[in-house]
């Protein structure tokens, strides 16, 4: 079994995503039951027949798309472990393979603040077009960038940057003294 020098779970913080969530859901809600009651001629319409249905068939796929991002936003996390075999990460459910970068790939590493990275903002996965930049991030401000040997860039959100650098070079340390 691989020494493991680093790990940490991120999840999305639900308390960013609840007022809007809320907000969404009593809109689509409100709507919904409007277009349902004056469908079954509890309400005076207030729009045609057809329209009103196609209202509420909109409502209703609107409904079902609510109810899938909210359950992609609880299951949505990201692993990082660093050991001995390297960084591995995994961002499910979009990511849902684990990913490992060895430490023979690593070239250079630093600490990154989210908010300074032109053209990369919120939660999830960013790519950035021609730049082979890969973002992981889910909560929180600062991320590590590794540049690896084939030119490409990824970045890992952490909310403990400095523990993650440090177990970064004890990988590379312990694979130094193996191959030494």
């Amino acid at each position: 079994m691989p020494a493991l020098y680093f790990k940490e779970i991120q999840y999305l913080k639900k308390t960013q995503l609840m007022p809007l969530v809320t907000i969404v859901a009593a809109l689509i809600g409100a709507v919904f039951l409007l277009s349902f009651f004056q469908h079954i001629g509890l309400v005076q319409p207030l729009l045609p027949y057809k329209l009103n249905f196609v209202l509420f068939r909109v409502t209703e796929i609107l409904s079902v798309f609510l109810l899938y991002l909210i359950i992609t936003a609880m299951v949505m996390k990201l692993k990082v472990h660093i050991s001995e075999k390297g960084v591995e990460y995994k961002f499910p459910p979009f990511k849902n393979r684990l990913h490992v970068i060895k430490a023979i790939d690593i070239k250079e590493l630093k600490i990154v603040e989210a908010h300074k990275l032109r053209g990369y903002h919120g939660w999830s996965i960013r790519r950035g077009f021609g730049a082979r930049k890969g973002i992981f991030m889910i909560s929180g401000s600062k991320g590590i960038e590794l540049k690896l040997s084939k030119g490409n860039k990824v970045i890992l959100g952490t909310q403990k940057p400095e523990l993650f650098l440090k177990a970064l070079e004890r990988m590379k340390n312990s694979k130094l003294k193996k191959n030494g």
